[in-house]
């Protein structure tokens, strides 16, 4: 059950009634799977500029440092919901018009609600293993010679799956699901 409470005491103390939302997730337990911390900082810049929407950071406590990196840079139009329990944390993606992150829990959740998912994959596992259930959603994955290799961790930092994947890319995708 969804603690409608909480999500709607936090949408009146972060003053979000009437606008539109779209949360985001940066984290995740593998470092194989998270696109740069930089380019999420980015993409929230450039897409208020162009909609004007408040951003909504989602995750568990150990994402709560990512979000205040990110928070600081977006001076001022982000929220963080990190650490929320899971029912809040659905409560709260229940209310956004789109999800934007990585391979996680936070994106299932939100796709299982409807919510338009952008879904920023490395190519570590199987394309379509942990795709999102559900219509409207977009899949930003990248296939290079070492797809499929199941590592937690990347020799590489940002994995070179996930760094083909441009802010341009992800903002043109968003565009698609925002719309519909």
């Amino acid at each position: 059950q969804l603690d409608e409470k909480w999500a709607e005491q936090k949408w009146r103390e972060w003053n979000l009634k009437e606008r539109p939302v779209l949360a985001v997730c940066p984290g995740s337990k593998m470092q194989s799977k998270r696109w740069p911390i930089r380019r999420y900082i980015e993409l929230g810049q450039q897409w208020r500029r162009k909609t004007g929407a408040a951003l909504l950071i989602v995750g568990g406590p150990e994402e709560e440092g990512i979000a205040s990196q990110i928070l600081k840079e977006w001076a001022g139009y982000g929220f963080s919901g990190c650490g929320a329990t899971l029912s809040q944390t659905a409560a709260i993606l229940s209310r956004a018009r789109a999800y934007c992150g990585n391979d996680t829990g936070s994106m299932h959740l939100a796709a299982i609600q409807g919510i338009p998912c952008v879904a920023i994959f490395s190519s570590q596992q199987p394309a379509g293993t942990w795709f999102p259930f559900g219509e409207s959603h977009v899949i930003l994955r990248n296939e290079i010679p070492c797809s499929n290799c199941m590592f937690e961790n990347c020799y590489a930092d940002p994995p070179e799956c996930l760094q083909m994947t441009s802010v341009q890319k992800v903002l043109a995708a968003l565009k698609a699901v925002w719309q519909n």
